[in-house]
């Protein structure tokens, strides 16, 4: 994973061995997170957004990640909560990504966010339950796209002369874009 960890350490003059003290973790695992050849737990990266001061994606840079490997991100019952953290008041704050109903958490560290994260979901399925609704999943695999109807036009009509569904045509394009 990218990050710009070597980068903010050396801007706070502090050695590879002194963060890795702080952290609790051995100065090959500062090392390899630096190099890129290792993730951090969620624990860790919000361990250095506070000690740095920073927030997770101001140090870490996300990319071709599964999204649940993310470290910005908690997992719970198939759904997924983003987390961030407001350096001002230093509280994380979150919502249920993926599904309309709007769902937020907040803590004032990681014990507590990941508490509040699956407390709003139980909260919410117990919601649904008494009231004999349906609970909504996150990616369930469909979504609405609005788009100009020419460029519409013009994909159907490639889907069409390579023989395959529109779905298919934009799927096939979504896979190569990300």
């Amino acid at each position: 994973m990218k990050n710009r960890l070597e980068e903010i350490r050396k801007e706070k003059r502090i050695r590879q061995g002194e963060l890795a003290k702080v952290m609790d973790v051995s100065r090959q695992t500062i090392s390899s997170l630096e190099n890129g050849r290792y993730s951090p737990s969620i624990a860790l990266a919000f361990k250095l957004a506070l000690y740095f001061d920073k927030t997770i994606e101001e140090i870490f840079i996300y990319e071709d990640e599964d999204i649940t490997g993310a470290s910005s991100y908690l997992n719970y019952k198939g759904y997924i909560g983003s987390v961030k953290r407001n350096p001002q008041d230093k509280v994380f704050r979150g919502n249920v990504v993926g599904i309309k109903t709007p769902i937020t958490y907040q803590g004032n560290s990681v014990t507590a966010i990941n508490d509040e994260f699956q407390k709003a979901i139980d909260e919410y399925l117990n919601f649904c339950a008494l009231n004999k609704k349906e609970p909504e999943k996150s990616f369930r695999g469909s979504f609405n796209v609005h788009i100009d109807a020419q460029l519409h036009r013009k994909a159907a009509l490639e889907a069409s002369k390579r023989g395959i569904t529109l779905n298919e045509l934009i799927e096939e394009l979504i896979r190569s874009s990300v």
